[in-house]
């Protein structure tokens, strides 16, 4: 009943779930550290240049 491979196997399968739940507490740790300002500016920087595309574009078909 006791076979010892499926005891290794197990064992593996409990360290495999330990280390993966240590991962995911410490991605959790990094999602809940605040970043810096400039973080917001950068993931800003495609909004803020399509919106400055989008007037620019707007203001050449008031004037023509």
């Amino acid at each position: 009943m006791d076979d010892p491979s499926k005891h290794e196997l197990l064992q593996a399968q409990v360290t495999q779930v330990e280390l993966q739940n240590e991962k995911l507490r410490h991605e959790a740790a990094d999602q809940q550290r605040r970043k810096p300002w400039h973080h917001a500016l950068i993931e800003m920087t495609p909004i803020i240049t399509a919106c400055i595309a989008v007037a620019g574009f707007w203001f050449g078909v008031i004037q023509f």
